[in-house]
């Protein structure tokens, strides 16, 4: 039986990824149940959460809708996010 040596792969820098999470709900009392899961982050063993991640996404859907961004409402769509690495610069002031 032969051994195989792995070797695992990293990259030096972290790749950018936005994560989406779509809310697929029926009923507006869905989203009531759903919220406190959301503030502790156990919101994805929902089944209509459904919860991506990617570099780039676009978002289309039958009628307009509102689009929460990080909490805001920032859009609607269809829209189109990507990531763009380096945009923004970030100062931290030392302690």
């Amino acid at each position: 039986m032969k051994s195989t040596k792995r070797r695992l792969i990293t990259s030096p820098k972290p790749v950018p990824q936005l994560d989406v999470y779509s809310l697929n709900i029926k009923h507006w009392w869905q989203m009531l149940l759903i919220l406190p899961a959301m503030r502790t982050g156990n919101h994805t063993s929902w089944s209509f959460v459904q919860h991506y991640r990617c570099r780039e996404v676009e978002v289309f859907t039958r009628r307009r809708q509102a689009i929460n961004t990080d909490g805001e409402i920032t859009c609607q769509t269809p829209a189109h996010f990507r990531v763009v690495p380096q945009a923004i610069a970030v100062f931290v002031p030392t302690v």
